[in-house]
């Protein structure tokens, strides 16, 4: 029997296992899920006892019934320890303590031939230089990973409405049981040898999204989203030409946007991100009222991040710490709104005076 085991009870990581569980079901293969949520109490109850007896997790997903073989776990080692896959579905600010207590953990031995799945989106700067997720993942559990990302909105996959999503891998070997476990007739999976480039999509469209937002908070109208949209997608096709190894053999100074782009991850991705995403709404949001994200993160999301302002704040620092702030000058343009003024005409101005 093959076990899955999704790290992360959120929204995005119950409807991922929603969909495991249902696929397990529909194409006959014998297999279990476990859910792994944080340690709380929701309504006097403690959260996984809540959804291993109600079929719903009430508090990040409470329209949706679960599947029988969900099985929530607030135990490390009782997700971990028999996984053959492991998801991991928290945000990347997180992971890292994930990580740690799994490490620590004696009960949550990690096989050896298990295979990692992330759909973390963010990536990890530390001065000048970037970590990917799934090499973070891959130096701390010395397992196999790869990646999955799209324009994926959580409550429209957990009703069964067709979506695309896409699969970054690395080795050959793992690609085929890693499909098999997700794809499906209403989630369709499609398989690309560039998890580098698949990460870098998930990670700075949330930053495209940010500037958008504040745009957008100041009435620009929609041809304005729409530039910034295409300058950010070419700033996120010359930032993996410059700091990602990618299989398409381009040039750094090649404009051509290789196919992965082109792929749900990529412009599928940043278009759903950019027009109805958290990132977005909340950025906008901002700009409207005229205060901080950071204050809106407080006030309007009950203390949870939005992952591009996280992202913002270490990609200005990466971007001057390797002096490329000319080459990318859309990306300074929007962190440098989003951290300071919320300025709609700054973002505008790194348009205006892109080379034509």
């Amino acid at each position: 029997m093959l076990q899955v085991s999704v790290i992360g009870g959120g929204s995005w990581g119950t409807t991922i296992a929603k969909v495991i569980q249902d696929n397990f079901k529909n194409r006959s293969i014998s297999g279990k899920t476990f859910l792994w949520v944080y340690p709380e109490v929701v309504n006097g109850v403690d959260l996984s006892e809540s959804i291993n007896s109600t079929r719903i997790n009430s508090k990040y997903l409470p329209e949706i019934v679960l599947p029988e073989g969900v099985t929530a776990t607030s135990k490390m080692s009782d997700a971990v320890k028999d996984a053959d896959i492991l998801v991991f579905a928290v945000p990347h600010e997180f992971l890292d303590g994930i990580l740690g207590s799994i490490i620590s953990d004696k009960g949550a031995v990690v096989k050896k031939e298990c295979i990692a799945v992330t759909l973390a989106k963010g990536l990890f700067f530390e001065e000048e230089k970037m970590e990917l997720i799934s090499a973070r993942i891959k130096r701390m559990l010395g397992v196999e990973v790869c990646t999955l990302m799209g324009a994926n909105i959580a409550g429209d996959v957990a009703n069964g409405l067709f979506s695309e999503c896409t699969l970054g891998y690395e080795n050959e070997s793992i690609k085929k049981t890693v499909v098999d476990v997700f794809n499906s007739k209403h989630f369709r999976v499609a398989a690309v040898k560039d998890h580098g480039a698949v990460e870098v999509c998930g990670a700075l469209k949330n930053v495209v999204a940010v500037g958008c937002g504040i745009v957008a908070g100041q009435q620009q109208g929609v041809n304005t989203i729409a530039a910034v949209i295409r300058n950010g997608l070419l700033e996120m096709v010359r930032f993996c030409r410059k700091f990602v190894k990618s299989p398409d053999n381009l040039a750094e100074n090649d404009e051509t946007i290789p196919r992965v782009f082109f792929e749900s991850c990529g412009v599928a991705d940043l278009i759903v991100t950019c027009s109805s995403g958290r990132n977005y709404k909340y950025s906008k949001l901002a700009s409207e009222k005229g205060i901080s994200i950071g204050r809106i993160e407080k006030e309007e999301m009950n203390g949870q991040k939005l992952q591009g302002y996280s992202t913002i704040k270490d990609l200005l620092a990466f971007i001057k710490g390797n002096g490329v702030e000319k080459e990318f000058p859309f990306f300074v343009a929007i962190c440098n709104s989003a951290t300071s003024d919320l300025s709609a005409e700054r973002i505008v101005d790194a348009i205006r005076e892109s080379p034509q």
